[in-house]
């Protein structure tokens, strides 16, 4: 009871927080699911507009969410707040203590939050030990300069898509932060974005843009841009996914 309080507290805050008057004010606060992560918490959360379009959807680490982290992997399912309307019809964290597969730049610790675009109940029968895992989808289902990354297929998850121009090997140096994308048996699966603890606990301000394919498989609203916005007196980490674009898939 007393976290919950606490989270009911801290949503309050971050609705009003920072605000400059006006139409943020009326904005719709959309509330997830909480679950336990380290020494912490992660939730998901969303606001709507004055128009019921999408305003955020957000993903806030408190403090203790980077500390005493599992020497095993662990991974979370997030829901999308119900009435956001997005793209994603759920979300998917983990926590990987040796990186993930596809390669020595992703070889160190990191989480790894996908934005699904399949239903949960299909996700969880992705085996990566399936002939269908490589299948490729169209070309236009992935955004330009991503390929599918060998080797990358993981239960669960899907084939991970990273850059064409690899970045530099981690190593045994902290990871900072990257978008990936994933595909399972010839259909776009998921929009990623993997963090490092440490990069979390930096508090470092991030305002990227979130690579976007030509075409989607699924209808609805869909983040553009992606922020870690630091505050002073904030005491939580939040993602937040924003400047939403309604995209329409193809029929047939």
């Amino acid at each position: 009871m007393r976290r919950c309080l606490a989270w009911t507290a801290l949503a309050v805050f971050l609705l009003t927080a920072g605000c400059g008057g006006g139409e943020e004010f009326n904005q719709t606060l959309l509330t997830g699911n909480v679950v336990s992560v380290g020494n912490g918490a992660v939730r998901s959360w969303g606001l709507l507009d004055t128009k019921e379009k999408p305003a955020q959807l957000n993903v806030s680490f408190s403090t203790g969410a980077v500390l005493d982290l599992p020497t095993e992997i662990n991974t979370w399912a997030l829901a999308v707040p119900s009435g956001l309307n997005c793209g994603y019809t759920h979300l998917v964290l983990q926590w990987l203590p040796a990186g993930r597969k596809g390669g020595t730049a992703y070889a160190a610790p990191m989480f790894a939050l996908h934005g699904f675009t399949i239903p949960n109940a299909d996700r969880l029968l992705i085996d990566a030990d399936d002939p269908e895992m490589y299948v490729a989808p169209p070309a236009d289902r992935m955004p330009a300069g991503f390929s599918m990354t060998a080797g990358s297929g993981t239960d669960d998850i899907g084939a991970y898509w990273d850059h064409d121009v690899p970045a530099a090997p981690a190593g045994e140096g902290p990871f900072g932060h990257d978008f990936t994308f994933g595909s399972y048996d010839g259909k776009a699966a998921f929009t990623g974005f993997l963090v490092g603890p440490d990069f979390l606990a930096s508090r470092t301000p991030i305002d990227v843009q979130i690579p976007l394919p030509a075409q989607v498989s699924r209808t609805g609203w869909y983040p553009t841009r992606l922020q870690i916005v630091v505050e002073e007196g904030r005491v939580e980490y939040t993602l937040t996914f924003s400047d939403f674009v309604f995209r329409t898939a193809p029929t047939g």
